[in-house]
């Protein structure tokens, strides 16, 4: 029941696996490509291990993600 205007703008990133230095560099290219999105719904239920890389690649993206206006969920 989401509003056909609010599912244009929202954009659903769903990780499997660790967040570690690999998918660090996935997400920092995720964050330059997304256009015209309003709304980023971050799916971390299936990542088990975050090292020390990926929580600074998935602090800064969603930093970048906000200073562009977009609300991270």
């Amino acid at each position: 029941h989401i509003p056909e205007h609010i599912r244009k703008g929202t954009y659903s990133y769903v990780m499997k696996g660790p967040l570690f230095f690999g998918e660090a560099k996935n997400l920092a290219d995720v964050v330059d490509k997304l256009e015209g999105a309003r709304y980023v719904i971050l799916r971390l239920r299936n990542v088990p291990l975050v090292d020390q890389t990926g929580a600074f690649a998935l602090e800064t993206a969603i930093e970048k993600w906000q200073r562009r206006g977009i609300k991270v969920l």
